[in-house]
């Protein structure tokens, strides 16, 4: 998947993800178990992340080549969540995620197209 990123501009002046950027991004996004909050309890969980429709629609695209501006966003968001996960041990999930999304806010820059819209009309 590397080889279809190369051509991607990031924000700090290089292009492309390496193959190790995109094999931390992978083991974070589908296999690491994160302290994630949980929203009903507030107690502290460690477990996986949820199945995202989104994520994995991107995922695919980014593998083919096919991919959208949203897509390098994605990777750079889920690269900087890591990151600051692992230089900051103990934190939780949601503040490595509010942390990342200051400088690199996908969720508000995708169409959510898969999920269910309990609020309308049925």
């Amino acid at each position: 998947m590397s080889n279809h990123t190369q051509g991607l501009a990031r924000d700090n002046g290089a292009t492309g993800f390496s193959s190790e950027e995109i094999t931390a991004i992978k083991k974070h996004v589908f296999d690491t178990e994160h302290p994630i909050e949980d929203y009903e309890t507030g107690k502290v969980v460690v477990r996986k992340f949820d199945a995202d429709a989104e994520i994995a629609d991107a995922w695919i695209r980014l593998r083919a080549g096919n991919s959208l501006p949203e897509d390098r966003l994605l990777l750079e968001h889920e690269l900087a969540e890591l990151t600051y996960l692992r230089e900051n041990p103990g934190v939780t999930y949601q503040e490595a995620h509010r942390v990342a999304n200051e400088t690199y806010n996908w969720q508000d820059s995708v169409r959510l197209n898969k999920r269910e819209d309990f609020e309308g009309e049925w």
